[in-house]
């Protein structure tokens, strides 16, 4: 899915991680192996967010999915994974809140 500059914003602010410009030199390759996204590296992958499935409603979350880790034997080049895999970060869509699933148990 692709991400508005205020969603691009908040996920840096929150996170470790930074988002792959669309002129990037690696932006079309990767657009070609993986879809249309926002891309997002840190010093352990590639992540993209996903809506996460809602059934009578329109999504309004989306989760961040590692999709490609950094090879052991060649620090710059990824290595994609078999599937793609869920972490921990939610983010809701209509204000661009980015959490840790611990933070949100954390305030209750």
């Amino acid at each position: 899915m692709l991400l508005d500059a205020f969603q691009i914003g908040s996920v840096e602010k929150s996170t470790d991680l930074v988002a792959i410009a669309e002129d990037h030199s690696a932006f079309e390759a990767l657009r070609q192996a993986f879809g249309e996204h926002t891309y997002f590296v840190n010093n352990h992958g590639l992540y993209v967010f996903r809506r996460e499935s809602a059934e009578n409603d329109e999504a309004r979350r989306a989760r961040l999915f590692a999709f490609a880790m950094w090879s052991q034997e060649n620090e710059n080049q990824l290595a994609p994974l078999a599937e793609p895999l869920a972490t921990d970060v939610t983010m809701d869509l209509e204000n661009a809140a980015v959490r840790k699933e611990e933070d949100a148990v954390s305030d209750e």
